[in-house]
């Protein structure tokens, strides 16, 4: 069919099914195979484009399939369920990988486009999108090599698509897969083969190029937007992992910046932003994307920074105060603890961190911008101040409040910006950085306690560290304008903003201040800062800033601003004043004694210094910014008196004014106690008073070093009880020894005004109220004569003003002196000085002192503890840095793998869907192309010859009697020896139907195989290759017999879904088999043509086989050490590479690499490397032997799929594997709460189980419930035998001795062998040999033996089964490749046997097949075995007289003799021989039943042979020589029991059956039975006109011998029950002109429910009638035309209906429904809503040219027969579908079949017409 003409196309279609004619084209082509009918049309096409070249019209024709796909799919329900049913995206994605890009353009685009609008209004568009989605339009190995126009008009096609449903992106190709896709596919740095031109599968011509580079990007870019758009719906663990092991991994680092651009831009959404910081957390945090800042290429580690900037805004940072140098209070939890709990908070160490990475690398402009971007959330400076302004001439035009501009986003990071000052050399850079960072505090408040939490350590460590400050000089009018100065100016600003700010508005402000200055303290003492005026000009400034603010707010009276401007005085007194107040007041002793003011003022002198002398010697050393500060007869420089003077208007605006105001409430003259200032603390600050202890304990870092909680109260409020603070005093004093006379006498009128405030009646301020008006006295005798002596008046004023309003508190001094005092009182200081009281006044100065030590001594261990702490946490610092890339490294790791592991499992399913899709193709293409499809070209009949195989199914039995179409046999073996070898090179294998006809692109596609696409995978798995050893066969293998995904790929077992689907986690709905490995061992799958080793895996609901390499040999444990090796090299690869494709990584276009061992792949090319098994399927699991040990498993299955036998490295591993296969299948069928039918629950059947059921079958054989055939069987498999292993086949005794007779007579015990014995001991002659070898045998090592062979090995095996593949072939290898001499081969059955007894090396038992095969006994595909020596070609197996020459009654004689009593009266002694107390000890020497001692377990311990050498070869004999099965009975034998009556003579024996009475029917006569079924004891009747009844088979029990009657329709009488139903008609119609009969009808149990199936429907579909209430339960319409017959299995689990419309459907029951049996109630109650049958056909078989007329289905024999009008019955297979062959009525004038029937066994069919 070259041409797409629909009419030509119709014709074609028509002349084959004439009953179709009158249907649409989308009726047609549903009948005659679906849309896979048009599938091949791509392979022609793209053959004729490769033979003609570019043509104008050829490279449209891929395009218009696709157009003739969409046409059949539009409107058409029927054909798009097809589709979904046969993968049909996948394939037709599968075949588009193979298709020229040249067909790839935009007309064929065009036409996905038009087919993907008919998919979106289909009634299964989300199921059929969803395949289309991933295997065409998202697949890129399809689109790779196709033009840039095309991929770039595809996806952005693709993108408006999902812009307006994006539901399916994230689970169809979310960023993993995105990513995956531009490494392998859109890199800069392509895989050199994937950057290869494409050349054509066949001929090797170029045939498709890369696009550009440039091209690539724009590609690139276009896939990261789907990327982003699958990030805005969903953002799962799964992306994280993969941008980390992307940004880990890859050196492309335009496709980094490329992905990294698009991370950021959608992080810019605050939604996306938050569930992606959640899935960062759930992986490890921010810390896994640290490793982009050291990146070699900058702009990625800008965006790097952008992207952690990003991430750390959504960061809810933990309030904490603000903690210096990193020390919290209480040590934090480990970083590991905060990874692996997916803590928010980002510790400080981060950041150093990030600056470590970064500062490695040159500083730029840009990195410094990018701080200031991730600071401020992605805006500059620059904007951020410019909104500012904006703002504020919104105020201005409105009268509105500003609004608050944003804070810092992240700051953290100040702690780079400030390590980025110190690095960097450019002092404009630093001076920008500063003034920018000023303007962004000062326009936001919050700002200002950022920099304080966050990076104020770092800026004090910056700071001291900056040469401004390094060599710091005061800032002069010389030098004001340089640049130098500004940076000054800047650091000073930074300091006096963000500190002012703390002591004016923030409560416990003061902390920072002490901290602040401990730290610079500690810097001048270590002597990096060098000049103290530093610390003063910081206070000026910060004094400066206090009294701007006043004047706008009034501060000094609310709190916490006094509070904290208190301490702020004490910090300046302490540090500044105090010690230029002491040295001015108290001069050298020499000075003191010329004084003339008095005695007593001398008294008083001369006692205070001594008591200054007295503490010095106590004092600490002296503080080293304590000196040179000012020494007496010095003047104090401008700067100094700068400071004085702003330190003297604070102290005025705090206490001068307003004095009303400031005096505290409820004051009193006592100082108030500890209690009553803690209330004041708590009242004042309006907190509890637990956060009031939380406020205390947050600053201070003192508090801080210690960890431990401040006892002391706040220092700051305890300063509220002092009335007269020292500062004060200090200062007066020093205005009135060194300041101008203007500046004295206005400080003396300011300190007049606040005596009010500063003097109270108790007894403290009463010593200092003395020790003042001492101290002036003092002052002026020595200061008064400055000035011309104006300032002794000023002094003078000042004094009497202190008398004037001291004088209550000195008027008790006055009464307490006597009248000689008061006479020599003459002068005005004589009288003052005798109003101070000496005491008082050493009191006072005892107290000043006092102070002065204490509070140097705590300033110095203060910074002691600062200067300790801070090394300790140095060293903690670097542990906890060590720590922090300890868990960035394990967090990265962690994700990494993670990744490695969804590639591998992608890559898995990748290849194994390949693989799936691969197998339906050629299954399709067979089905299209045999002889009934419509591409055939050779049509039925013909006279192609047809090649067979042996198929794996199973019966109940375990008899594996079908055969298959053997499509790749090699027609050379059939041909004499000298032909074949001329014809060596030239004959390859033949697929019988490929011809001519069809082109010759097609047929080479086939023998290709799917390798070319896949890279890796035959079509087929060449479990059944008919010869591995020869190099020609590199073709796709069928994969029948393989217990494998593709032998149970039904509608059950392979969902089409795309692999995305089951790959990834966020898929809905369905199982994912890939979600969970709850095992994955390694292993070797042992099969009878080769063993396969590689990793076997359990999740909850698959079985899944990977194989990984071929192993030669037995197959034992050295295979194991060889995984260990690939382990090994595989290790020094990258895990899990996408990019890996076996074979050909991009995409199988024929870039085919070559091999070093070019034998060993082409065998491993040809064997399927992925078996999938459902867990649910599980029948039975067995611990069994292989090579003697008990290290295998065999798992059975209940769907005729083939066993499985898999050898692991242990008896651990073999056993752990079976239980969790028997416990998940238990679960897995029966949940929690489900009620456990005990029938249906398995165990692992371990040694004891074994025995255990060996006892019951003993018991189940002994009392004739089981059949002898079924017994050995039984006994066979439990004792290990398996046909999955040649070298433990099952074993079948000789049971006949005649074969030369025309006829047997099972009466006489001479026609049968002696079961007894074993076979060497048969013949007396030869035993006798063998008995003397026995008793002279004589070796050390070696123990005696009668018989030197075995009666059970691989070569007798493939001897027996020669002319049967897949043992051909086996039997080929095991002969070097050839056939054995003829002579010696399997001739006939009677010289074998002669053979047995009398040749001394042949002692060989027989196999299964003896007893129910009897196709191995004849040659039916014409192998040329040879020639025997006596001239006759060797062909059939010569049989005995008896079987008439007919290999089926030679099987039948002989089952019938294993069936007779004779044998079933000793068989008990030979099962004593085999499997029972004979086969070991004495016992069997006795019965003279010793063979060679290695073919016996435990004969040598393997499991601890150390000489590998030494094992192998053991190894090896024991495979080769035989084993003896395991011993299942240690006791004699039973004997079997004697017959008993036939139990159900129906069944068996039909001839006794009498007819005893005859019960009339209440129907009318005129109406005849149409149908009787039988169900249990339920009689189904259908009558003509549609009347149903339904009887009780019944007993009676009045008659003798319990004869069997029906209920009847009327009342019920004595001894007769009542219809179930009664005769009653069902509502329905059928069509006109419909045969309506027995074949038409079927009856069902299904789940206990008893159901008849009816169709002949009008509407064209068939009904299933509940039998409990006669009800229509559900009606199932999806035929093209009348349903004509339907066929149930005898499990009642498959329906088959076939219809006039030629097509055949394949239906299953509903499982859906608990296993608890329902009651009659019960099941009245049915809903019409429950499906008894799944409504969704698991296959639709084709190939008819008439009406359906009757079906046959067998389950067990995995056989569907349909009978056609035309006389042809066509055999498909049930699980698959697939077509094996068809067959004629004899009778050519009227073949109509209206009946069939099978044997149980499959040999024979009988059919009526």
């Amino acid at each position: 069919m070259h041409s797409l003409d629909k009419s030509k196309l119709e014709a074609t279609i028509m002349g084959g099914t004439k009953l179709c004619s009158r249907r649409l084209l989308q009726d047609i082509i549903y009948c005659v195979g679906g849309v896979s009918v048009l599938f091949p049309l791509l392979i022609h096409f793209d053959d004729a484009i490769t033979h003609s070249g570019e043509s104008p019209t050829g490279d449209q024709l891929a395009g218009q399939v696709i157009e003739l796909v969409a046409s059949v799919l539009d409107g058409n329900v029927a054909n798009q369920q097809q589709m979904h049913l046969l993968s049909g995206f996948s394939i037709l994605g599968f075949l588009f990988q193979s298709v020229s890009p040249q067909l790839l353009n935009f007309k064929t685009l065009s036409a996905l486009k038009h087919l993907f609008n008919i998919l979106t209004n289909s009634g299964m568009s989300e199921i059929l999108l969803k395949d289309a989605l991933s295997q065409i339009y998202l697949n890129p190995h399809i689109w790779a090599y196709s033009s840039y126009e095309v991929q770039r008009e595809l996806y952005l096609f693709l993108i408006q698509y999902f812009e307006t449903d994006g539901r399916l992106l994230p689970m169809l190709c979310g960023l993993p897969r995105i990513i995956d896709i531009v490494r392998q596919f859109y890199s800069e740095k392509l895989d050199s083969r994937s950057s290869k031109p494409l050349l054509h599968l066949v001929t090797e011509q170029v045939i498709g190029e890369r696009p550009h580079i440039e091209e690539i990007r724009k590609i690139r870019l276009l896939l990261l937007s789907l990327a982003e758009m699958s990030l805005k719906l969903k953002v799962s663990s799964h992306d994280i992992r993969a941008l980390v092991s992307f940004f880990e991994k890859s050196q492309d680092v335009a496709c980094i910046e490329d992905v990294l651009y698009m991370i950021i831009r959608a992080l810019s959404q605050n939604s996306l932003l938050s569930s992606f910081l959640e899935q960062v957390n759930s992986v490890g945090g921010c810390y896994i994307f640290i490793n982009l800042l050291k990146r070699e290429f900058e702009p990625i580690r800008l965006l790097g920074l952008q992207l952690l900037g990003k991430l750390l805004v959504g960061v809810p940072s933990e309030k904490k105060g603000p903690k210096l140098f990193g020390l919290p209070v209480g040590r934090p939890r480990s970083m590991s603890e905060n990874i692996r709990k997916g803590i928010a908070a980002t510790p400080q160490l981060f950041f150093y961190s990030i600056s470590e990475r970064l500062f490695k690398f040159p500083l730029s402009d840009h990195l410094c911008a990018t701080f200031f971007d991730v600071l401020l959330g992605g805006a500059s400076p620059k904007q951020v101040l410019q909104k500012r302004s904006q703002s504020n001439e919104l105020k201005d035009r409105s009268s509105m409040s500003v609004v608050s501009l944003a804070p810092f986003y992240v700051p953290q990071i100040l702690v780079c910006i400030f390590k980025y000052m110190h690095s960097c050399q450019d002092a404009s850079a630093r001076a920008k950085i500063l003034s920018d960072l000023l303007d962004l505090l000062d326009s936001n408040p919050s700002n200002v306690e950022a920099i304080m939490e966050y990076g104020w350590s770092s800026w004090l460590e910056t700071s001291v560290k900056l040469d401004v400050f390094r060599d710091y000089r005061p800032i002069s009018k010389a030098n004001y304008a340089s640049l130098e100065t500004n940076e000054l100016i800047l650091v000073r600003n930074m300091y006096s903003l963000v500190l002012s700010y703390f002591l004016c508005y923030v409560k416990g402000g003061w902390h920072q201040l002490e901290d602040t200055t401990n730290f610079l303290l500690l810097k001048i003492e270590e002597g990096q800062l060098t000049n103290f005026c530093l610390l003063r000009d910081i206070f000026e400034d910060i004094i400066g800033s206090l009294l701007e603010t006043s004047p706008d707010e009034d501060i000094f009276i609310s709190q916490p601003c006094r509070d904290n401007i208190l301490y702020l005085l004490k910090l300046s007194d302490e540090l500044l004043v105090d010690q230029i107040g002491i040295k001015l007041l108290f001069h050298p002793p020499d000075m003191c004694a010329s004084s003339s003011d008095g005695s007593q003022k001398d008294d008083i002198g001369s006692a205070f210094v001594e008591i200054i002398n007295a503490e010095s010697n106590s004092q600490p050393a002296s503080l080293p910014w304590s000196s040179n500060i000012f020494t007496d007869g010095e003047k104090l420089s401008d700067d100094w008196w700068s400071f004085y003077d702003k330190i003297w208007t604070l102290v005025w605006n705090l206490n001068g004014k307003g004095q009303n105001r400031l005096t505290p409430k409820g004051s009193s003259a006592s100082v108030p106690s500890i209690g009553q200032r803690a209330r004041g603390l708590v009242e004042s600050l309006n907190i509890p008073a637990a956060e009031m202890a939380a406020v205390v304990v947050t600053g201070g870092i003192g508090t801080a070093l210690s960890a431990k909680t401040n006892k002391i109260t706040d220092k700051a409020m305890m300063l509220r009880g002092e009335r007269f603070p020292r500062i004060i005093f200090h200062l007066v004093i020093m205005y009135l020894c060194k300041a101008g006379l203007e500046n004295a006498s206005k400080c003396v009128q300011q300190f007049i005004t606040m005596l009010p405030n500063l003097i109270s009646e108790e007894d403290q301020c009463k010593n200092r109220l003395h020790f003042i008006i001492w101290s002036l006295l003092r002052v002026r005798s020595h200061y008064g004569e400055l000035d011309d002596g104006a300032r002794f008046h000023v002094i003078s004023h000042l004094i009497l003003e202190t008398v004037i309003y001291g004088k209550s508190m000195l008027a008790t001094s006055i009464l307490g002196k006597d009248d000689s005092a008061e006479a020599n009182s003459n002068k005005e200081s004589g009288f003052i000085l005798n109003l101070v009281q000496k005491d008082r006044v050493l009191a006072a100065a005892s107290d000043l002192v006092k102070y002065m030590k204490d509070t140097k001594a705590d300033r110095l261990r203060q910074l002691q503890d600062l200067n300790s702490k801070l090394d300790e946490r140095l060293i903690e610092d670097i542990e906890q840095l060590q720590s922090l890339e300890d868990d960035i490294q394990f967090a990265k790791t962690a994700a990494i793998s993670g990744d490695d592991n969804r590639k591998a499992a992608f890559k898995l399913a990748f290849d194994e869907d390949q693989q799936i899709v691969a197998d339906k193709w050629i299954h399709i293409f067979r089905a299209l192309s045999d002889e009934r499809g419509p591409w055939s070209a050779s049509p039925f009949p013909n006279n192609l010859v047809t090649y067979w195989k042996h198929d794996k199914t199973e019966d109940k039995w375990r008899r594996r009697m079908k055969l298959k179409r053997n499509y790749k046999f090699d027609e050379r073996i059939c041909q004499p020896l000298s032909t074949k070898s001329t014809n060596e090179n030239t004959a390859p294998s033949v697929d019988p139907f490929v011809s001519a006809k069809i082109p010759e692109k097609m047929k080479r596609f086939l023998l290709k195989g799917v390798r070319g696409i896949t890279g890796d995978v035959g079509s087929e798995s060449c479990e059944d290759n008919n010869d591995t050893s020869e190099p020609s066969q590199n073709k796709p293998s069928e994969n029948q017999v393989s217990s494998d995904a593709a032998n149970s790929k039904d509608s059950s077992d392979y969902p089409t879904s795309s692999v995305q689907n089951r790959k990834e986690q966020s898929s809905t709905g369905g199982d994912n088999d890939y979600a969970e490995v709850l095992s994955s061992v390694h292993c070797v799958l042992v099969t009878p043509k080769r063993k396969l080793a590689g990793q076997f895996t359990i999740t909850r609901n698959a079985l899944h086989f990977s194989f990984e390499f071929l192993v030669e040999g037995t197959g034992g444990s050295s295979v194991f050490n060889k995984f260990l090796d690939n382990k090994e090299s595989d290790a020094k690869s990258e895990l899990g590479s996408v990019e890996k494709l076996k074979g050909n990584s991009d995409v199988g276009r024929g870039n085919e690499a070559g091999s070093g061992d070019a034998l060993m792949k082409s065998q491993s090319n040809k064997i399927k490397h992925h078996r999938r098994w459902k867990i649910t399927r599980i029948r039975a699991v067995y611990w069994t032997r292989y090579l003697l040990q008990y290290t295998a498993t065999e798992i059975f299955f209940d769907d005729a799929n083939a066993p499985i036998f898999l050898n692991f490295s242990s008896q651990n591993d073999a056993k752990n594997v079976g239980s969790l296969l028997v416990s998940l299948r238990n679960d897995a069928l029966f949940p929690k709460g489900s009620t456990k039918d005990k029938n249906s629950v398995i165990s692992f059947v371990d040694r004891k189980v074994a025995l255990e059921m060996a006892e019951s079958a003993r018991e189940s054989w002994r009392k004739r419930e089981i059949s002898n055939f079924e017994y050995l069987m039984i006994l066979n498999t439990l004792s290990g035998r398996s046909y999955n292993d040649l070298t433990q086949y099952p074993i079948f005794p000789w049971i006949l001795a005649d074969y030369s007779s025309e006829k047997l007579d099972f009466n006489k015990s001479s026609t049968f062998r002696d079961l007894s014995k074993p076979v060497g001991a048969l013949d007396a002659k030869r035993f006798k040999v063998f008995e003397d070898r026995y008793l002279n045998f004589c070796d050390p090592d070696i123990p005696s033996f009668y018989y030197g062979s075995h009666y059970s090995s691989m070569g007798i095996v493939l001897y027996y089964l020669l002319r049967l593949e897949p043992f051909t072939a086996l039997h080929r290898n095991l002969q070097g490749g050839k056939f054995d001499h003829a002579d010696r081969l399997f001739q006939s059955i009677e010289s074998t046997y002669r053979n047995c007894l009398s040749n001394t090396s042949d002692v060989k038992e027989l196999t299964p097949e003896f007893f129910y095969m009897p196709e191995f006994l004849e040659n039916l595909n014409s192998y040329h075995f040879g020639v025997k020596q006596d001239g006759e070609p060797l062909g059939h197996v010569g049989l005995p007289p008896w079987a008439k020459g007919s290999p089926e009654e030679f099987i039948h004689i002989n089952r019938e003799a294993l069936e007779s009593e004779y044998v079933s009266s000793n068989l008990h002694h030979w099962i004593d021989l085999i499997f029972g107390y004979k086969q070991r000890g004495k016992p069997a020497v006795e019965a003279a039943n010793i063979f060679y001692y290695l073919t016996y377990e435990g004969a040598v311990d393997l499991e601890n042979m150390d000489d590998m050498l030494q094992k192998s070869a053991i190894e090896d004999q024991i495979a080769n020589f035989g084993q003896t099965p395991i011993q299942i009975f240690r006791k004699k034998h039973p004997r079997r029991g004697p017959p008993i009556p036939i139990a159900h003579p129906l069944y068996f024996a039909p001839q006794s059956i009498t007819v005893t009475s005859v019960v009339p029917s209440a129907i009318s006569s005129s109406s005849s039975v149409l149908f009787i079924g039988l169900l249990d004891s339920n009689i189904v009747l259908m009558s003509e006109g549609l009347i149903l009844s339904v009887k009780l088979w019944l007993t009676t029990q009045l008659q003798s011998g319990g004869n069997f009657t029906f209920s009847g329709s009327l009342e019920p009488f004595f001894g007769i029950g009542s219809d179930v139903i009664s005769p009653r008609k069902v509502a329905t119609s059928l069509a006109e002109n419909v045969e309506f009969g027995r074949q038409c009808l079927a009856a069902v149990q299904i789940h206990g429910d008893n159901y008849l199936i009816l169709c002949g429907n009008w509407e064209n579909s068939f009904q299933i009638i509940s039998l409990s209430d006669g009800r229509i339960v559900q009606s199932i319409r999806q035929h093209k035309d009348v349903v004509s017959c339907v066929a149930v299995s005898s499990d009642g689990s498959v329906i088959a209906t076939g219809s006039y419309d030629t097509t055949i459907m394949i239906w299953h029951a509903f499982r859906g429904r608990s296993n608890d049996k329902r009651s009659k109630n019960a099941s009245n109650d049915l809903s019409t809503k429950d499906h008894v049958i799944i409504e969704n056909p698991s296959h639709i078989l084709c190939g008819h040219d008439d009406i359906i007329t009757c079906l046959f289905v067998s389950k067990e024999l995995d056989i569907v027969i349909s009978g056609s009008k035309d006389g042809t019955c066509i055999f498909h297979t049930l699980r698959e579908g697939t077509y094996v062959r068809s067959i004629r009525h004899p009778s050519e004038s009227n073949g109509r079949l209206n009946c069939m029937e099978l044997s149980c066994c499959g040999e024979f069919m009988v059919c009526a017409g």
